[in-house]
């Protein structure tokens, strides 16, 4: 039986991602992981961030492709 060196890197690497994605879904449910990094629901201190930082990258460039002018620190 002949296998198809490319379709079996490739099952194997999906595979792998899926099983990585399902790990930190798993991970990010546990108490020891909400412990450690607290609860995820954006940022506290500066709500405002959280629509910018979904439209503009960090390089001053909306998701257009047009740049805004703003620079988005990732601090």
């Amino acid at each position: 039986m002949k296998f198809d060196r490319k379709a079996v890197f490739g099952s194997l690497l999906l595979t792998w991602a899926a099983s990585l994605q399902v790990h930190m879904m798993w991970l990010q449910r546990q108490p020891s992981f909400k412990e450690k990094f607290g609860k995820q629901d954006g940022n506290k201190e500066h709500p405002h961030m959280d629509e910018k930082l979904k439209d503009v990258s960090s390089d001053g460039f909306d998701i257009s492709g047009t740049f805004t002018g703003d620079q988005v620190r990732a601090d």
